[in-house]
């Protein structure tokens, strides 16, 4: 029984392995830059946000540059592994029809695709932390620590939109404007300072926040995280996994009505 599991186990990496490389091939497949994209995406995202922010709207941020950027990389896997992990299932229908393989594995391979664009990503940070600052955040070797479980929470969560998104396609065109509300209700491009104090509660309750604060306290602030912000990074992850895997062994008995 033992043997067979880790078979299966085996089996599942595996998979998630090979169809991360698929959507990394297709995304990128014609392109002249390639993976030169996943550096500089953030990049121009920042520098747009950072002129706008500091000479327009003239948050006064020290090394706002970091500020955003931190905030943007942590962000991009989650809004990156929710839109692929949402169609994740749909979009490989053929490839599900003719193999007997779980359908996990395909939010799975959308998220693990997010994590490499991020480590590539993590590049450009530590020329302009070298640039800006002088040095890289020593606590930068603890962001594996962080991102296991921030992974864990989106992959729940593109399992739970993928699986629905199964059965209602509606999911799919309105995770952009969720995505959007989502975005402003968490201090990415702004400091949670500048929320008056009777709606911060609202960051305790956006479990976003919590993964985009504890990645910039290591990153800008160069601090360790606080116990709290680590335990509801964890409890979040193992809801969002717990609601996934439950809402998919709902409706994996009907995918086969429906792609």
């Amino acid at each position: 029984m033992a043997k067979s599991r880790q078979q299966a186990i085996s089996l599942w990496f595996g998979l998630v392995t090979l169809l991360v490389k698929k959507e990394l091939k297709v995304r990128y497949k014609g392109s002249v830059f390639g993976y030169m994209w996943s550096m500089m995406n953030p990049l121009l995202y920042m520098s747009v946000l950072a002129f706008v922010f500091s000479h327009v709207m003239r948050f006064k941020t020290e090394n706002y540059t970091l500020f955003i950027l931190t905030g943007i990389l942590a962000w991009n896997i989650f809004t990156q592994g929710v839109v692929l992990g949402t169609g994740s299932i749909v979009n490989n229908a053929s490839l599900l029809r003719k193999l007997r393989v779980p359908a996990t594995v395909f939010p799975a391979a959308a998220v693990g695709s997010c994590l490499v664009n991020f480590l590539l990503a993590m590049i450009p940070f530590v020329i302009i932390s070298l640039v800006v600052v002088g040095s890289v955040p020593l606590f930068v070797i603890l962001m594996p620590l962080v991102l296991l479980p921030y992974v864990v929470f989106v992959f729940g969560i593109g399992l739970t939109l993928g699986s629905l998104n199964v059965l209602y396609r509606d999911i799919a065109h309105m995770i952009e404007p969720l995505l959007n509300m989502v975005f402003y209700a968490t201090p990415i491009i702004y400091p949670p300072e500048t929320i008056p104090e009777r709606f911060r509660w609202l960051l305790n309750v956006n479990p976003v926040a919590t993964y985009v604060s504890v990645i910039r306290t290591l990153l800008y602030d160069r601090q360790l995280p606080d116990i709290s912000s680590v335990l509801m990074m964890v409890v979040f992850a193992l809801v969002s996994l717990g609601c996934g895997l439950y809402v998919y062994s709902r409706t994996r008995d009907k995918f086969i009505y429906r792609l």
